[in-house]
């Protein structure tokens, strides 16, 4: 009479050639001004291995606006809990707004263009726009007109 199968234990080497996937995401509503927001990211896990990567990139018409710079700033500090922060903030754009042409930075709307994080390259993303096109007297000099500023700061930390 032959014998059933011995049942066999999956080996560490099995174990590490498995993956696990899992997608997911976020949608926020930001108010102001009143703008959907959704990041999707993916988590990776093989063997004892795991990574998070999430990207979000927009063009500058179609960034996630967040308002005037001067409003956004204090609010920000706040919520996370730095109400002294937020004083001094606000203090220091009181400030600003009475030097001739830096209280426009203040007025410019703040967009977020990039945000990326790679866990398995190590690898952070953040860029932002300064959109100056909502300002009621536009910074113009002989025609030229200044939309936006905007900066893009990529991080990697070095692996040996």
């Amino acid at each position: 009479m032959a014998q059933p199968p011995a049942e066999v234990a999956p080996t560490a080497a099995a174990a590490s050639d498995s993956t696990l996937t899992v997608e997911g995401g976020i949608t926020l509503f930001i108010e102001p001004p009143g703008e959907l927001f959704t990041l999707t990211g993916t988590f990776t896990k093989k063997g004892t291995q795991s990574s998070f990567l999430m990207e979000y990139h927009a063009s500058f018409d179609d960034a996630l606006t967040l308002g005037p710079i001067g409003d956004i700033l204090p609010g920000i500090t706040k919520a996370v809990g730095f109400d002294g922060v937020a004083n001094a903030l606000t203090e220091a754009t009181n400030a600003l707004k009475e030097i001739p042409g830096l209280g426009l930075i203040l007025q410019a709307s703040l967009k977020i263009t990039d945000i990326g994080i790679n866990t398995l390259s190590q690898t952070y993303q953040f860029g932002i726009a300064l959109d100056f096109s909502t300002l009621k007297d536009p910074i113009s000099l002989n025609g030229i007109t200044l939309r936006a500023l905007s900066v893009k700061v990529t991080a990697t930390k070095e692996t040996t």
